[in-house]
């Protein structure tokens, strides 16, 4: 029997945070909640909830986003993992769906779009998410390879083995995480979409803010270093299939790019990329240290290295 288990990585969301558990513990076998260090009463509403199948843990300090996740997950003990955000609620029907769906060994996740729920928890028009609500792409894995993630990470299920197999989210990544993670589940199976919503995604000010969308903002300056760390990242490691895979959706000579090296295919996808990325080795240098074991005495290194070689 297929058991599952609902995740949820919290910060400071003290206001939702209740809701977002009961609309899971109900549906699934086991809930579990990492609070990452929130500095308002998130922590202390979940100390009090005594639901059976719930357990909660909470980072001594903010660890991020994927980390909190990955902790998350580590310590459940079923088979398929079900995300959600701390201030979104889970539909009823979501875990009968896509444990149905999953059973299909060919499928690696199953999400769906989001309905869009504002803070008091009414119903707001989808046009609001209009970064998950399109039509599904004949090739998920090239869509994101090529363009930007249209998955809504609330709405998304998986196996724990091909979470596990896969690598978990990269620590480093605090904005693009999920975007790298589907990029390397959908190289081990389909990424299925069904036709219902699965989940109500909650927009408010926290996650349409000026921070988040400013032309020159310092998110979106991080936006754009993991955007191309993401894609170079999956280029280097991916499977000779997957890079034929995003070949063809640009629209290259699949016969002629069969028969270069891996390193000339990886340069002319990079090329031939849409955007033009230039790759900016540097930086993405940054994130693989920042989701090393020991971040902080990584960077220290870095630092002292550079200032050496500029003395």
């Amino acid at each position: 029997m297929t058991t599952t288990a609902g995740v949820i990585a919290a910060f400071n969301q003290q206001e939702y945070i209740l809701e977002a558990v009961t609309s899971l513990v109900g549906h699934v076998d086991e809930v579990v909640v990492v609070d990452d260090a929130s500095t308002d009463a998130t922590g202390d509403v979940l100390d009090e909830m005594s639901f059976d199948n719930l357990l909660v843990f909470h980072n001594e300090s903010s660890q991020g986003v994927s980390r909190s996740f990955n902790r998350a997950i580590a310590q459940t003990s079923s088979h398929l993992i079900l995300i959600q955000g701390g201030d979104d609620r889970s539909l009823r029907d979501r875990s009968d769906l896509q444990k149905a769906a999953i059973t299909d060994p060919a499928v690696a996740m199953v999400y769906s779009d989001p309905r869009v729920i504002n803070t008091a928890g009414r119903s707001m028009p989808h046009w609001l998410a209009p970064e998950f609500n399109q039509p599904e792409p004949a090739d998920p894995l090239a869509a994101l390879a090529l363009g930007n993630n249209f998955i809504c990470a609330p709405s998304v299920a998986f196996r724990r083995t091909d979470f596990l197999e896969a690598g978990g989210f990269h620590p480093g990544l605090d904005l693009l995480q999920d975007h790298d993670l589907w990029l390397r589940l959908a190289e081990r199976g389909d990424l299925r979409k069904l036709d219902v919503p699965v989940v109500e995604y909650r927009k408010h000010g926290r996650n349409v803010s000026r921070e988040y969308v400013g032309l020159d903002s310092p998110r979106q300056r991080r936006m754009r270093v993991e955007q191309e760390f993401v894609f170079n990242h999956f280029l280097g490691s991916a499977k000779a299939p997957s890079r034929l895979r995003i070949a063809r959706a640009i629209g290259l000579d699949t016969v002629a790019f069969a028969a270069m090296s891996p390193e000339d295919q990886v340069t002319v996808i990079q090329l031939s990329h849409p955007d033009r990325i230039v790759l900016r080795r540097d930086l993405s240098h940054l994130v693989e240290l920042a989701g090393g074991v020991d971040p902080e005495a990584a960077l220290d290194r870095k630092s002292t290295r550079l200032n050496s070689s500029h003395a």
